[in-house]
């Protein structure tokens, strides 16, 4: 975006430089015509020997200057369409990995799955945005699924939790405790850690002085999801308990606001399809003051795998998730730090992911269909959501309907979407490809009711 800004900023810089060329033309084409007109009608009266009361005799029909037409500024390029372009591969295909924005511009892609059996994966690679390509990052001391990643103030990354193994059978057991560190400068793997709790689909958030809250989760041996939370220091490399949550949860979303507190949102207490899916689960707020959580109030509707993204005033925005039923929950909130109250907004898409943007504006990609009818049509929408008016509209679409992608703002502005999941014959099928999305100006409205 501020590339675009700069070209046609550049535009109005090179107009602006032809019409004051163009007017030196005019004034210079002037001067030297009156210039000769003196010469050629009055050279006595320029004569040191010329008395006061003398006056020339004037030529007959003096040439007048000649004129030209002022080179008009030219219109400065409208800025393009948005669009999606396609981009370099991953080396395999991933549905539920991880994508961190290393401080080099880098895009780190850990684990995920590539195959039913849900056994989570050991290879990393990375993506560069000068070459469009992916390259291998090293492996994984642990497979992981369901993990977390985390951008620490070093430039390092944080890897925590996961499933280490496949999740059939003994699906409660491969739940790991396991925690490691990736280096972007050297390249290498290293454990840290670790957890207290074995977690599974749990948060983990930087917290303003570079530790990192890791919260809920599924836990070993139960299908009820952790309430406990606990915090990794860098300087020792271990996670210490904190305060533990009222409720617990999982598939919820961690956020950190701007006075340094942590907002956890959404999520279920149990991955038991036929236990409380739907409950409204309190939003609650972690303190690193006081090291506690405090309730803050329901959100309007319950949501699991919602998703979220600190807006530029302050606020939250929480946009879809699905339900107990697998239905996508069609009715967008914000939740306002300052009064701890929500209020709906105007979004219509049900975004897997949502990505705020240089200008403010947020991209919602992805969407969970599980129809093999609908999937095609609606999960390779893209809308743009603006905080500023609580509008909507339908931006480009992505080459390829993707549910669950990776959704990562690179330092020009673009967004880089990866890997994911399509719907065949009512299963999700892991993708490999990527795509970029290049922002421009908002397309048509969102259609009503869709």
């Amino acid at each position: 975006m501020n590339r675009m800004s700069r070209v046609v900023g550049r535009g109005f810089q090179l107009g602006l430089g032809r019409q004051a060329a163009s007017l030196a033309a005019i004034l210079l084409a002037v001067s030297l015509a009156g210039c000769a007109g003196s010469a050629a009608t009055g050279a006595q009266s320029a004569s040191p020997g010329l008395a006061p009361s003398q006056t020339p005799s004037p030529t007959a029909n003096p040439t007048p200057p000649r004129t030209e037409t002022p080179t008009a500024a030219p219109t400065p390029t409208e800025r393009p369409a948005a669009q999606f372009l396609t981009t370099g591969s991953m080396s395999v295909a991933r549905f539920s990995a991880t994508a961190t924005l290393l401080n080099d511009g880098r895009v780190l892609i850990v684990g995920g799955h590539a195959t039913a059996s849900l056994e989570g994966l050991s290879s990393t690679e990375t993506y560069d945005p000068t070459s469009g390509r992916f390259s291998p990052a090293g492996s994984l001391r642990h497979g992981r699924l369901g993990h977390t990643a985390t951008l620490l103030a070093d430039g390092r990354v944080l890897v925590v939790g996961g499933r280490s193994g496949s999740a059939q059978p003994g699906f409660a057991s491969v739940r790991t405790a396991t925690a490691e560190l990736f280096d972007p400068v050297t390249g290498e793997w290293s454990d840290t850690g670790p957890l207290h709790t074995a977690r599974v689909d749990h948060t983990a958030t930087l917290l303003t002085d570079g530790r990192v809250l890791v919260v809920g989760g599924s836990q070993p041996d139960t299908v009820t999801a952790a309430s406990t939370a606990e915090i990794w220091d860098p300087k020792s490399g271990r996670f210490t308990p904190t305060g533990s949550m009222r409720t617990g949860r999982t598939w919820h979303t961690a956020t950190r606001l701007q006075d340094g507190t942590v907002l956890i949102v959404g999520g279920i207490v149990s991955i038991d399809a036929n236990d409380k899916m739907n409950q409204k689960l309190p939003a609650e707020r972690w303190s690193p003051k006081t090291g506690k959580f405090t309730v803050t109030g329901p959100n309007r509707l319950p949501r699991e795998l919602p998703a979220v993204t600190l807006l530029r005033d302050g606020r939250v925005l929480i946009i879809g998730g699905i339900t107990g039923s697998d239905n996508p929950d069609v009715e967008a909130e914000a939740f306002d730090p300052t009064t701890a109250q929500y209020s709906r907004v105007s979004v219509t898409g049900f975004g897997d992911t949502v990505t705020l943007l240089q200008d403010g504006r947020v991209l919602e990609c992805g969407e969970f269909i599980p129809d093999n009818r609908y999937f095609a049509a609606k999960a390779s929408r893209a809308y743009l959501y603006d905080p500023a008016t609580d509008t909507e509209t339908q931006t480009a679409s992505l080459n390829t309907p993707r549910t669950f992608p990776t959704a990562t703002l690179l330092p020009n502005g673009q967004v880089l979407i990866a890997g994911g999941g399509r719907w065949v014959n009512e299963s999700i099928s892991p993708l490999d490809s990527a795509e970029l999305y290049v922002p421009g100006s908002p397309a048509t409205p969102a259609p009503a009711g869709t």
